[in-house]
């Protein structure tokens, strides 16, 4: 056997791998969708309760939402599980592609892994912002065992102390979130399989027919967008009532989340 058919080999698995990566990442987004709905839930709240009573509101909301998500099982399944299925296999998939041949990934436009697309740069900055997040409110507190106590005074000490740090965080979190999200799920409609016409329309049918898709493409992205930038206002607005109400918790407590916040670079390096 010559090893002139060691590099035919790899572009014939590449397909496959790229694919299977595609489907975990895909099935795993939609984990991680289910956890996001629960989870942002809280702030959701918060902007339409009574006044004086976000951070109330809030908190019960997020108690109703651990029983879900912070289960002996379900936490590491459903949170931690599908968030390092969903970065292993997006990763993987954009090595992969970037790897391939410049022939073989010209030929599918829609198969290159485009680092530059907002979808991708949306991705990146969400790995750091989600990890210090993730570290900040979940990790650290469990370690120093302050995390049953935690409720939405952690979010509103974390932006006393630190106002700058912590609004460049969540506006990346919330911003890169919402643009991933619509990407995500343009990805997810779009590769799923569709029924081919068994007959070949005449010229000007299939070009009013590519039309009339093309139409609807554009009213269903302009859907996503809008609803998109709704629920952004709607937990931007949540997270300003919580941050305005103030760190509704003793001194003592107050002291355990700040111990929280340091044992986390960046909050560890702020001033």
């Amino acid at each position: 056997m010559s090893s002139s058919t060691a590099p035919d080999r790899i572009a014939s698995l590449r397909p496959r791998l790229v694919r299977g990566l595609r489907i975990a990442s895909h099935a795993s987004a939609v984990a991680l969708g289910l956890f996001l709905v629960v989870h942002l839930s809280a702030p959701a709240t918060a902007a339409v309760a009574p006044p004086g009573m976000a951070q109330d509101w809030a908190s019960k909301t997020m108690l109703l939402g651990r029983v879900y998500y912070q289960g002996y099982v379900s936490e590491p399944l459903l949170v931690w599980g599908s968030l390092g299925v969903h970065a292993v296999s997006s990763i993987s998939k954009h090595l992969l592609l970037l790897a391939a041949p410049k022939a073989s990934s010209s030929d599918s436009p829609r198969s290159r892994s485009r680092l530059s697309s907002a979808h991708t740069l949306s991705a990146l900055a969400l790995l750091p912002a989600v990890s210090i997040h993730a570290l900040t409110t979940r990790v650290v507190p469990a370690q120093k065992g302050v995390s049953a106590s935690l409720d939405h005074s952690f979010i509103a000490r974390g932006f006393a102390r630190w106002p700058r740090l912590s609004s460049v965080l969540y506006a990346t979190l919330l911003g890169a979130a919402a643009v991933h999200i619509v990407g995500g799920v343009r990805r997810i409609f779009r590769a799923r399989p569709r029924q081919k016409d068994q007959t070949i329309a005449a010229g000007q049918r299939e070009a009013a027919r590519s039309a009339d898709a093309a139409k609807r493409k554009r009213r269903r992205e302009d859907a996503q967008k809008a609803g998109a930038a709704g629920a952004l206002l709607l937990l931007l607005a949540g997270l300003a009532r919580i941050v305005r109400d103030g760190a509704l918790a003793g001194p003592g407590t107050l002291a355990k989340y700040d111990a929280c916040y340091a044992a986390v670079w960046p909050f560890r390096a702020a001033p």
